[in-house]
């Protein structure tokens, strides 16, 4: 039977457990929200490129996190930060690893960077969105509920990889905007796409892995079988479905 009647209530002025010292931006505005898959937890993406997760029982903030242009030391130096390079022919030498994409021209490789602080790219140039509506537009949790990745249109071609209990953050920086994740729906694993050949794939213990699609196929995204054994690949004209 459907009533009027409200489970909880979440409001943006005053609701936020947190002590005001430890947060540089509270979340402003409601703009997406998203269940974890336990239903225990809401993630709520305000208009202020802030996060905030949302308990189920008492309807209040317990941690957020916002999408700063710049990643310092103490913001983030649990988590690891890794960037999408180019190696020229003259230089693959240095570069041999099973974590490297093999072209007639040139290698692709993720480099986990250390040095900080470090400055995100941004979308100075939009095509797809206006600046003024700017939003995240990537909003997702794995399949365990301990991680969420999020976007944002100013930030496109970097991810944010949020691990909710051990309240770090892995950054993916790519050389392309990303087009599309998917988390595989058997074990904690994702695939990020950036309308490339060049697939990225992120486990929270595993170094991150680039491999190429077939054919150098521009993938944009993907769909997982329900089994997690195989995942179609989506482009612009094509479809191709492997095994991972």
């Amino acid at each position: 039977m459907t009533t009027d009647t409200h489970i909880g209530v979440f409001n943006v002025e005053g609701n936020n457990l947190l002590c005001s010292d430890t947060i540089e931006k509270p979340i402003k505005g409601i703009e997406q929200v998203v269940w974890s898959p336990s239903g225990q937890i809401l993630a709520i993406a305000g208009y202020n490129e802030t996060v905030a997760l949302i308990n189920h029982v008492t309807w209040s903030v317990i941690n957020e996190l916002h999408c700063k242009p710049v990643i310092k030391e103490d913001d983030n130096y649990l988590g690891k930060i890794y960037k999408e390079i180019d190696i020229t022919r003259r230089d693959w030498s240095n570069y041999l690893s099973n974590n490297v994409i093999h072209d007639q021209h040139v290698k692709y490789t993720l480099e986990q960077v250390l040095d900080r602080p470090i400055n995100i790219p941004i979308d100075i140039e939009p095509k797809y969105w206006d600046v003024s509506i700017a939003a995240i537009d990537i909003l997702s949790f794995s399949p365990c509920g301990k991680y969420l990745a999020i976007r944002h249109q100013v930030y496109p071609s970097t991810l944010w990889i949020w691990d909710l209990i051990d309240d770090c953050v892995d950054n993916i920086l790519l050389k392309n905007s990303i087009s599309g994740i998917v988390w595989e729906p058997t074990k904690t694993r994702l695939l990020i796409f950036s309308e490339s050949p060049i697939i990225v794939e992120w486990h929270p213990i595993k170094k991150v892995q680039l491999f190429e699609s077939p054919r150098g196929m521009k993938v944009i995204n993907g769909k997982w079988s329900p089994n997690g054994e195989m995942i179609a690949l989506l482009g612009y004209n094509k479809t191709s479905i492997i095994k991972v």
